[in-house]
Parts: structure tokens; sequence; C-alpha cells
């Protein structure tokens, strides 16, 4: 275990943004590509995206900065050392930082142009999409996967922007149960259910893959902090496919007025509380605790 100092407590609360940040992020894009079969050029969830780029570049740079500090062990005035600032800047931190930048400036001008040039959303949305995964593989440069094998970290990246485009649509869907009618939001909810039918089985496959690697065998699972709390973590996400299952099997079908509409919205206002908790532990797995044999 990593000793509770004020450092580690910064560190993961910007880890814990830069999650959030990054769910914003690609949540956002998600939905202005799927919303394009329904209404050409409605990008009613550009500002929604933009908040995740802005938030995500300024608490980037925060936790560089915090790294630098955190590293330097000179109190605040380490934050702004430039000789230790070099030092990470060459480092796994200052990779990772210089992915992320790229990623969401990326994002910020491909967002930029969609809102100048609407009738070229879904292209731009699907690319940008693309260029997110920048963001994705800036997390596979420093932690307990920096030093892992090549198919791991690619494991990690496929699992960290699924994770992100499964809770940063969430908002979005939420958000449509009140304002479309039950049929057209019956197809996006059905959409979406094949979208994440598929995409979350690979989330789950690379999950396990990722989580094998860094216990080294699952017996750690019941014998180590990380291993307990990755049991928790992985008791959270059944909770959470299980109201995906709900959704798609029950609410969904059910669809036939407002009543039921809200009913489905509540449901996932509830998924969300479920995901900001999945997303907590995450950042504590990440930050706060490191596999026993690593």
């Amino acid at each position: 275990m990593t000793a509770l100092s004020p450092w580690i407590v910064a560190i993961f609360s910007s880890k814990l943004l830069l999650y959030i940040a990054y769910a914003m992020s690609v949540g956002g894009l998600a939905a202005a590509f799927m919303i394009q079969r329904y209404k050409p050029q409605h990008l009613p969830f550009l500002a929604y995206t933009l908040c995740g780029v802005i938030l995500g570049l300024s608490v980037a740079s925060l936790d560089f900065f915090l790294q630098v500090g955190s590293f330097s062990e000179s109190g605040l005035a380490g934050m702004w050392d430039s000789s230790f600032i070099e030092i990470l800047w060459q480092s796994g931190v200052g990779v990772s930082y210089k992915f992320r930048l790229a990623g969401w400036f990326g994002l910020l001008l491909l967002v930029t142009i969609m809102r100048l040039i609407p009738i070229y959303a879904k292209p731009l949305s699907f690319t940008a999409l693309l260029v997110s995964l920048l963001i994705s593989a800036s997390f596979t440069m420093v932690g307990h996967t920096a030093e892992q094998e090549t198919c791991v970290r690619l494991a990690l990246v496929l699992h960290i922007f699924i994770a992100m485009w499964w809770v940063g649509l969430l908002y979005p869907l939420s958000h449509w149960c009140k304002e479309f009618p039950s049929n057209t939001l019956q197809l996006l909810m059905h959409e979406f259910g094949k979208q994440a039918s598929v995409l979350v089985a690979l989330l789950l496959m690379a999950g396990v893959g990722i989580s094998y690697a860094l216990e080294g065998n699952f017996k750690t699972l019941f014998t180590s902090i990380h291993g307990n709390i990755l049991l928790l973590k992985i008791g959270v996400v059944a909770g959470i496919l299980s109201l995906a299952a709900m959704h798609k099997f029950r609410l969904v079908p059910a669809l036939k007025n407002r009543q039921s509409a809200m009913a489905l919205r509540f449901s996932i206002n509830v998924e969300m509380v479920v995901a900001l908790l999945i997303l907590i532990i995450t950042a504590v797995l990440s930050t706060l605790f490191g596999p026993s044999h690593l």
C-alpha cells in the first residue's frame, strides 16, 4: 500500500477527474455519431463534449505538475522546479501527458470544425473517436501496466475506451428519454444495445486478461488488498451489467408512453451513480494500491 500523503490524495483526485473528462469527451462524440441516423446535423451534446475536453486539458496539466511536486518532495514550490519538470517530461509521465495533450487538442479541433460545418458531423465524430484513443493509450504509459507486455497494454487501451464510451453515453441516453417520443427512443436504445452487446463483451474479455496479468494468478484476489478491491470492482460491474440487462430485456421493449420513458430514465440515472462508483474504485486501484507481486 502507498502511504496516504496529500500528494497521493491530490493525484488520486486528478486521476478520477481525468476518467470523468474522458468519459464526457467520448460519450458526447458517440452520442453525436449515433444521433445522425435520426436527426442529421443535430449536435446537442457538443457542449457536453467540449466541457469534457476542456476539463481533460486542464486536469491533465494539473496532474503532470502534481506528479512533479510529488517527485521533487520539496513542497508546493517543487511543482514548478524546472529540473524536475525536465526529468519527468522525458519519463513515462511526460510521454503520457503528451499523449493526453495531443488527444484532447485533437478533439478540440475536430469538435470546433463540427460546430462550424455540421454537415460533416458523422465522419468527424467518428474520426474524433479514433483520435480519443490517444488519451486511452496515455493511461498505459504510467502505473502498474507501464512495464506489461504490448498485448496487455493494447487490451487496456481497448478496455478504457469502451468503459468510457459506456459511462459517457449514459447522460445523453438519460436526456433522450425526455426529448424523444417513445418510438424514436426505442430505436435509439435498440441501436445502443446492439453496439453495447459487442463492445461490452470485448470490455469484459480485456478486463479478465488485464486482471490476470496484474495479479499473476487469481488466488491473490482473496489474499491481497489490491485483489480484494478488484473483487469489489467486479461485484459493482456485475451490478451495472444487471441494470443494463434490465434495460435491454425489460424497460426498452416496454417503451410505449412517457411514463415508461421516465422509468427508463430513472434506471439510467441509477446506472450513472453506479458507473461513478466504478470510476472511483478504478482510481483507487491505479493510485493507492498496487498488485502484490509487482
